[in-house]
């Protein structure tokens, strides 16, 4: 099979589809980086686990653990809204495509049904 020969469709009502899925899925990454606010909130407190060398380094790990979880859900956040924002925009740019072959289409037509030569 030629590159001329492959043709692709695109459903765009799937395509915006998945593009709310992933809109829905950012919202749970902004609402899991508010928790991890909650939990480092709770962290402020050193003495909870009491006052010795295994209980600040016990603190610090955690500390640490939600450093890097909120580092990971950050990238995951961006990565999630880029994919989001791409298959929108693709969503559009079908979309428009479509328009554009209507309006030639009714157009042609318009000339056919004057009598026009096509």
């Amino acid at each position: 099979m030629s590159h001329s020969d492959r043709s692709y469709q695109i459903h765009l009502d799937s395509l915006l589809g998945f593009a709310g899925e992933l809109q829905r899925e950012l919202g749970a990454l902004i609402r899991l980086g508010g928790d991890l606010d909650g939990l480092r909130a709770g962290s402020d407190d050193l003495s909870a686990l009491g006052d010795f060398v295994e209980a600040h380094w016990l603190m610090q790990r955690h500390l640490d653990a939600l450093d890097d979880m909120d580092e990971l859900v950050q990238e995951v956040r961006d990565t999630v809204a880029f994919a989001g924002d791409v298959t929108i925009w693709v969503a559009e740019q079908y979309a428009d495509h479509d328009r554009h072959i209507a309006d030639d289409f009714t157009r042609l037509q318009s000339r056919v049904d004057a009598g026009g030569y096509v």
